[in-house]
């Protein structure tokens, strides 16, 4: 009996150990990161983000993916200024994606909130700097909130 109680907290320790999520530290220098609920997130592998026009309308297309395969993705007006994710008709969109969940600023509906801001567009040399938070939901209704939100001339091409 006593080996069985010992194996169960072993058992006990091990599972309360994995459970623990690492809150990751937020790099203030890092090409894009922010606060997903309550956990630091930072990009680990960023891709050159991608200008382009769709249906008129141009947009600029930023990804960034952590270390954990989740990823950040931001579609937003080249131009600088304050984007709200509110308006339902507006190319805007913040969108997180983990394992097979996407939560985007779209799926919120009513609730949507956040916006995106570029403070800085450097259209030589193609680099983008700017803020972001905001609701993020998925089809089940289920939301994240993304919060701290932060691009350090981030490129596009």
């Amino acid at each position: 009996m006593r080996k069985f109680f010992q194996f169960f907290l072993i058992l006990l320790a091990a599972f309360i150990a994995l459970s623990c999520t690492k809150n990751e530290v937020i790099d203030p220098n890092a090409e894009m990161s922010a606060t997903v609920d309550v956990n630091g997130w930072n990009a680990k592998n960023i891709s050159e983000g991608v200008l382009a026009t769709v249906a008129g309308v141009e947009l600029l297309t930023l990804t960034g993916v952590g270390a954990d395969g989740s990823a950040i993705i931001i579609a937003v007006k080249p131009e600088v200024g304050t984007y709200p994710l509110t308006d339902a008709l507006s190319a805007n969109m913040l969108s997180y994606q983990k394992l097979t969940n996407n939560f985007t600023s779209k799926g919120c509906l009513l609730s949507a909130s956040g916006s995106i801001e570029i403070t800085s567009i450097d259209k030589e040399k193609k680099l983008v700097s700017g803020k972001f938070s905001g609701k993020v939901c998925n089809t089940s209704g289920i939301s994240v909130t993304i919060t701290n939100g932060v691009m350090n001339n981030f490129k596009y091409r």
